[in-house]
């Protein structure tokens, strides 16, 4: 084996090391923001009609 295979070899196993540990972590964020969901569920529902009905009545529109 060449210097540069040896190199190639070595970015590939830190690429691949790094590959698995980004899916992973995206894995658990992802179930992170499922429960997160799941337990805030009525709030989130409850703040987007507030918001929703703070722009229809023209308060949210910024007046001068």
């Amino acid at each position: 084996m060449t210097a540069g295979a040896d190199q190639n070899m070595a970015f590939r196993i830190i690429v691949d090391t790094l590959g698995i540990a980004v899916t992973r972590g995206a894995r658990s964020f992802t179930k992170l923001l499922n429960k997160y969901i799941q337990a805030n569920w009525q709030l989130l529902v409850i703040a987007a009609q507030a918001a929703i009905l703070f722009r229809i009545t023209g308060q949210g529109t910024a007046r001068y």
